[in-house]
């Protein structure tokens, strides 16, 4: 293990949750209040809970903080206004942002204020993340198709505290650039609303799967590699999940980070919790386009096999169900039948000897079907029962004609206290040391718990109640030395008034080929494949029309290439810019519908940069927010970065098979770009008006 300290940052969606990362040993803990965060179905947190658990959290040291992770519209931004202001008054340590608009408000109104770029904000190359540093963000959520080069890079460029996912779910679009649940049925992924489509099963090329359904996350093994690449805070996505797997995914990490147990071993208890077939075990790290992270066979946790079905009947509006399982059932588990999709809560269940269960369920298994166990109850109450305690050392004083004073000393702060009368003679009974220990070591359900205790005393007479006074102020005193100890730095609420915003609107056309244009609008030119061979058409063309070139998502190296092309093209030629990254061109640029510009506070962003043209939301949740261009055409809902002809069709690079059609349910049709790996979009045809005419296939 090298030595350097990571953060272990967990996921909580409730109070209980919240418990349970915190007693399991999460060096920080992330959490949403009941508004404005991207897991909208979590139970989420008042104002009062969120107090109540930053000041637990900061006796141990440990951070909270709070998601802000989805767009905002211009009206809602007094709503956040005071939601940020409870969680500063209550302690917060930090922020996570999605919205640019929401973090130029922020910095320019709290000063002090700490902003962690969220992944949704799709910051994925060294460009990038210099973007979101001079935007005020200490921390960037890196985009989950980061490779490990670019961590090292971006580390070693920025400096920038870097969070990175290891343990959960993942999207199967680029981050923040998922459109589909908002475009079909208004639910937005950037408001905490999805409703996971990429979950059910797609028909493509005559083949029925889980085409966009992504393996679970799970890099416990290459726990050193990150530390070593300069990752800060390992995060663990999970704010819809259950305490069990809370406890078992905070655990596993704490005891790999801490050289407690072996990789191997905890990720045989992480498979137990949940996966969805496999583990993907960082194919994004090193590959492009990899189709592991895919799985077509399982969208959901598949448990283990426990036994199966060896008689059924019916049992009223039941069925009774006997099984053989070797596995010990309990009321509490989850099961499902391997013909159902759904887990089966056990209730009433039977031990009928001999490894033989009789239990009753409102769906009627066949004979000899598998059983999955999907809940160990047993299992997880054990891990979730963990409870964490800070050791503290104690010393009483208790001498005859002194005041009776405590010594406490907790994670380097030593607190003294005294009570206001002096010790007097013991006249018939003497308060022994022993009496005085037994009861000052009574903590009851503190968060404290006693390292070692001396006491100091003579002939003195303390009756219970000054121990127990003696005990309450010293623990009061102390409590409030952690958390002056633990607080944040103090963030100050200035003056901040948005000025006027200035956008312009003009006619464009997106090509991928520069062959026989006869177009006499402004061109957004879209290439297949991003190298040298595009710098003269280009620069021919720009002689004599309006020419942007679009910018998309890419890594490090590949924005290295771009970068190099952009140096040689004619210095009108702008930039249309898919990604945070874009901006750091020096050109006229025009900001793509995937930087998700919704208020206006985005726009005085862009125009604090000398940028005045966007592209407005494809999605019906901002259609309201209209100062850019619309869009019609073939566009983007989703970007993938793994290869869908390999998934579908088990193509490999050697023999491409890109140029033949996909589509997903008669619906959605895959387009791809090329700069070093692959990248594919997801499409569909829209029309939110007539700006931007995208006239590619």
């Amino acid at each position: 293990m090298l030595n350097r300290r990571v953060e272990l940052l967990a996921p909580c969606g409730d109070k209980e949750t919240f418990m349970t990362a915190l007693n399991s040993g999460a060096d920080a803990i992330y959490l949403g209040a009941k508004n404005f965060n991207a897991r909208q179905k979590a139970n989420n947190f008042t104002d009062k809970e969120m107090r109540e658990c930053i000041n637990l959290a900061h006796l141990f040291g440990v951070k909270v903080y709070l998601t802000l992770n989805v767009l905002i519209k211009n009206d809602e931004f007094k709503e956040v206004e005071n939601i940020v202001d409870n969680a500063i008054d209550a302690n917060i340590d930090a922020f996570i942002i999605q919205d640019l608009g929401l973090a130029y408000f922020l910095k320019n109104k709290y000063k002090g204020i700490v902003l962690h770029a969220s992944t949704q904000m799709g910051i994925c190359n060294v460009e990038g993340a210099k973007i979101a540093k001079n935007l005020g963000f200490s921390r960037i959520v890196l985009s989950r198709e980061v490779k490990l080069t670019d961590i090292k890079r971006i580390k070693e460029e920025t400096n920038l505290e870097i969070e990175y996912f290891v343990q959960g779910a993942l999207c199967v679009s680029f981050s923040g650039n998922c459109y589909l649940s908002s475009v079909t049925n208004n639910k937005s992924g950037n408001r905490g609303e999805c409703l996971q489509l990429c979950r059910l099963p797609y028909r493509v090329e005559n083949k029925n799967g889980y085409f966009l359904s992504t393996t679970d996350l799970c890099l416990i093994e290459r726990v050193d590699e990150l530390i070593q690449a300069g990752v800060d805070s390992f995060k663990i996505e999970g704010r819809l999940r259950r305490s069990g797997y809370i406890a078992q995914t905070v655990q596993s990490y704490r005891r790999v980070i801490d050289g407690l147990s072996t990789a191997k071993e905890e990720k045989e208890k992480l498979y137990k919790i949940f996966e969805r077939g496999t583990f993907n075990t960082g194919y994004h790290l090193d590959n492009y386009n990899d189709a592991r992270i895919i799985n077509p066979t399982y969208q959901n946790h598949r448990g283990q096999i426990i036994g199966e079905v060896i008689g059924v009947k019916p049992f009223k509006d039941l069925f009774e169900i006997e099984v053989y399982s070797e596995h010990n059932i309990v009321q509490g588990d989850g099961i499902k039948f391997l013909s159902s999709d759904k887990t089966m809560g056990v209730g009433n269940v039977y031990n009928l000897g001999k490894n033989k269960y009789k239990l009753f369920s409102k769906t009627r298994p066949k004979i000899a079907e598998k059983i999955s166990l999907m809940v160990d109850s047993e299992y997880e109450k054990l891990i979730c029962a963990k409870t964490r305690k800070l050791p503290i050392n104690i010393a009483v004083i208790a001498k005859v004609g002194q005041k009776p004073t405590i010594h406490i000393s907790c994670n380097e702060i030593e607190i003294v206290e005294q009570l206001d009368n002096v010790c007097p003679k013991a006249i018939n009974k003497i308060t022994s040391q022993q009496e005085i220990v037994d009861n000052i070591t009574k903590l009851g359900n503190t968060v404290f718990e006693i390292d070692n205790c001396m006491v100091i005393s003579n002939n003195v007479f303390l009756a219970k109640s000054q121990i127990n006074e003696l005990r309450r102020k010293g623990i009061d005193k102390l409590i409030n030395q952690l958390l002056i100890k633990n607080c944040p730095n103090t963030v100050q609420k200035v003056a901040f008034e948005l000025g006027k915003t200035n956008s312009k609107k003009i006619k464009l056309t997106v090509v991928d080929d520069l062959n026989n244009i006869d177009i006499h609008t402004p061109i957004i030119f879209a290439p297949k494949n991003y190298n040298n061979s595009i710098i003269e058409p280009i620069n021919k063309l720009a002689k004599n029309q309006k020419i942007y070139l679009l910018v998309p998502v890419c890594s490090s190296e590949e924005f290295d290439i771009i970068k190099n092309i952009v140096s040689k093209l004619d210095t009108s030629v702008g930039i249309f810019a898919c990604n945070i990254s874009g901006l750091s061109f020096k050109r006229d640029i025009i900001v793509n519908y995937t930087l998700n510009i919704v208020n206006d506070y985005s726009l005085a962003f862009l125009n604090s940069i000398n940028i005045d043209k966007f592209v407005n939301s494809i999605e019906p949740m901002f259609s309201d927010y209209n100062k850019g261009m619309s869009y019609c055409g073939q566009a983007a809902l989703m970007l993938l970065t793994h290869c869908p002809y390999k998934t579908v069709l088990y193509g490999n690079c050697k023999s491409c098979m890109s140029d033949k059609k996909l589509i997903y349910n008669n619906k959605y049709s895959i387009r791809k770009y090329s700069v070093i790996g692959c990248y594919f979009e997801l499409c569909t045809r829209l029309n939110c008006g007539n700006d931007i005419i995208d006239t590619r296939s």
